[in-house]
């Protein structure tokens, strides 16, 4: 506005400027005449080329006002519309402005529900989780006190089974008593003694180079805890040699020489007797058996082996703990081979399915030893 209202005046001085050159005139044409009257013809002829050159000049000027005018109407409508345009962008910007402050308020107020959301939850974990505690412990507490009464009832069980067994073998024991082995049949069983004697000694000496090879075997398969275990195993079995070796048997004053069988057993099919120092010493071979079996399934689950306990030399020997007395080692091989096979697979599925470890003694249980004996009284 303030443009158009300074070419309006320049304007209007234009304008101005040319009435005063057209009023002067007849002053400057007698001047040109010093001063003598010129014809009226001529004054208007000259005035009006005067009048002309002016109006032209007068009109040039206002053309070049009048297009400095639009040059200034241009400037300044462009320049409106650069404010507006810079008007609108900050316009633009605040509202983007405004719009990334509220979604930076939404993010905010977002996570702030998210944490509480979240804290909310922990909350409810934690509770739930001291109430699962809470019941774990009450579950425990009452498998416990069932267990210790299981074990109470079977402690006394045991004890009871103990007693009655107790008592049975001192039936037995006087039975034996009362009917002895003739001198004959004594004397036979002696001599039966000492052959066996013989035979396991010689056995004894064969399973040595047994032993190495085994040995060597183990060695060259990495399976070094079932290596361990089977040197263990022969140096018991040295020992065991050596104390048979150097022992003396009283033959005439061991009841096991005059006693009769009072039991009898089956084995591939066929039957035997056995007394009652014969059928503690079978049990002796289970158990013995099982702790051995046991011993060498943990050892292979420790190599990662495959599950295989003929593999294993005390299976192939199964004489440990045998002294050539009371039973063949017929007898005793094979019952402490089928304690074996129980334990091993006890030790190498880490559990005790068919005995138990009470501190360190281990033994197949009752029923489990009474299935694999299977004694039958002749009485």
């Amino acid at each position: 506005m303030n443009v158009v209202r300074s070419d309006q005046k320049i304007l209007a001085a234009v304008i101005a400027a040319m009435m005063c050159v057209g009023a002067s005139a007849p002053t400057f044409a007698q001047a040109q005449q010093g001063g003598q009257p010129v014809p009226q013809a001529q004054k208007t002829e000259a005035q009006k080329k005067q009048d002309a050159e002016k109006a032209a000049k007068a009109k040039k000027e206002a053309a070049k006002a009048q297009a400095q005018q639009a040059q200034k109407q241009r400037e300044a409508a462009a320049k409106q519309e650069k404010t507006k345009a810079q008007q609108q962008d900050r316009i633009q910007q605040a509202r983007e402005q405004a719009r990334a402050q509220q979604a930076e308020k939404d993010r905010a107020a977002a996570a702030r529900q998210r944490e509480k959301m979240q804290a909310q939850q922990q909350d409810r974990v934690q509770r739930a989780r001291a109430q699962q505690a809470e019941k774990d412990r009450a579950v425990a507490a009452q498998r416990l006190q069932e267990q210790q009464a299981k074990i109470q009832a079977a402690r006394a069980a045991a004890a009871r089974a103990q007693a009655l067994q107790q008592q049975t073998r001192q039936q037995q024991a006087a039975q034996q008593q009362q009917r002895r082995l003739s001198q004959r049949e004594q004397q036979e069983r002696i001599n039966e003694q000492k052959q066996r004697i013989a035979q396991y000694q010689r056995r004894l000496d064969q399973q040595r180079d047994a032993a190495r090879r085994l040995s060597q075997q183990l060695q060259a398969q990495h399976r070094m805890a079932q290596y361990r275990f089977q040197q263990q195993y022969f140096a018991r079995l040295e020992r065991q040699r050596e104390a048979l070796r150097t022992r003396r048997f009283d033959y005439d004053n061991d009841p096991y020489f005059y006693t009769a069988p009072i039991y009898r057993y089956s084995r591939g099919g066929v039957w035997y007797q056995a007394n009652q120092y014969g059928a503690d010493h079978m049990r002796q071979a289970v158990n013995t058996g099982y702790e051995e079996g046991f011993a060498a399934g943990r050892a292979d689950r420790e190599d990662r082996a495959r599950y295989n306990y003929r593999d294993s030399f005390a299976y192939q020997d199964a004489t440990y703990g045998y002294e050539g007395y009371y039973v063949s080692a017929e007898d005793y091989m094979y019952f402490f081979r089928e304690g074996f096979r129980r334990g091993y697979e006890d030790g190498y599925y880490g559990r005790y399915r068919y005995g138990s470890n009470a501190n360190g003694v281990f033994r197949l249980r009752d029923g489990e030893l009474s299935l694999v004996l299977n004694l039958q009284s002749l009485h």
